[in-house]
This record gives C-alpha cells, sequence and structure tokens, in this order.
C-alpha cells in the first residue's frame, strides 16, 4: 500500500486589511444573514460569489422541520447562479456564519459570534462546490469568515483554492466510468 499526501495551501491576513471586493463581499454576507432562515439551529450561513464580471450573488441558509431538505447556503447561491447565469465563472467564495438570536430564550436579539474559527462546507456543499469547479474548468478562492469576527482572532486563515478540499468527489466523471 502506498501513503499518499494531499496539502493545502493557506493564505494568512488581517481582517482589518482587506480590501475590494473582498469588503463588499463582506458586507453583502453580513447584510444577508438577516434573510437565514433557521429556527431550528439559530445558526445563520452566507454565502457571496464574486462573478467573472465583479457581480455578486449572495445566498442564505433555509431550514426545514424536515432537517434532510434544509438547504445550506452555498447550495442556495450555486442554484441560484445555476438559474440565473449558467455560464458565468465565479472568482471567489465568501462565507459567513452567525448564530441568530434565540427567539425562544432572548428576545433582546443579542447576536453572538459563533467562534473564533470559521466554518467550512459541509459535504454536501463541497460535493456542489466541486460540481462548480468542473463545470467551469477553473477553480475559486474560499473566504470563511465569522461575520463578528472582531470577537475572534485578528487573522484568518483559509485555503487558497477549493480544489484540494473537493478533489475526491464522486464527480460526473466518475459516474459516468462506473456505468461502462
Amino acid at each position: 500500500m502506498d501513503i499518499l499526501n494531499l496539502n493545502i495551501t493557506y493564505r494568512s491576513y488581517r481582517f482589518s486589511l482587506l480590501k475590494e471586493p473582498y469588503i463588499s463581499m463582506f458586507n453583502s454576507g453580513k447584510k444577508a444573514l438577516d434573510n437565514c432562515y433557521a429556527p431550528y439551529s439559530n445558526f445563520g450561513v452566507a454565502a457571496v460569489l464574486l462573478l467573472e464580471n465583479g457581480e455578486l450573488l449572495v445566498g442564505t441558509n433555509q431550514e426545514n422541520a424536515s432537517f434532510p431538505v434544509s438547504i445550506c447556503a452555498e447550495r442556495v447561491v450555486l442554484s441560484a447562479l445555476s438559474v440565473i447565469r449558467f455560464d458565468a465563472v465565479i472568482k471567489s467564495m465568501m462565507i459567513l456564519s452567525q448564530r441568530l438570536p434565540n427567539y425562544s430564550e432572548n428576545n433582546n436579539y443579542d447576536f453572538q459570534g459563533v467562534g473564533d474559527e470559521p466554518v467550512a462546507p459541509c459535504g454536501m456543499c463541497r460535493q456542489a462546490i466541486a460540481e462548480q469547479v468542473t463545470r467551469q474548468k477553473e477553480d475559486f478562492e474560499p473566504c470563511w469568515y465569522p461575520a463578528v469576527v472582531w470577537f475572534g482572532p485578528l487573522t484568518r486563515q483559509c485555503p487558497c483554492c477549493l480544489w484540494p478540499l473537493v478533489r475526491f468527489n464522486g464527480g460526473l466523471n466518475r459516474i459516468a466510468e462506473a456505468k461502462r
């Protein structure tokens, strides 16, 4: 048996030194957190796409009492992109998370950060991202933040590209090979 190694390169930078278009992405995502529908987890997630033409597209998580029917912010925004701009090329995806007010326990809307660590996409979202990377034949840069970053460390470490995180997906090529 061979032991193989998978390396992931990270970029570390201070949030205070962010420049455009990342500032606009962050502000759009933070504003979109108000549109999350997360009454069961009280955990809001927004995903912001930066398209090749500079346009931003935002999606938020949408929960359902039948939990498997819930859809993460990443898949919401990727699905919307497929419908409205099928041929668009994504340059970057920013994911923001924030604990939402727990209406049953607290009616004063005291928002709290979710901690120091950013939230990475779940397995289903990684697969959806892999499909998008395959479709557009070009990787894109991920940026992950807790929305209330000033509660955490001043630096963020994010992968420089998504492919190392999604390369072992069950993509179209593998499905086609399995049918042979």
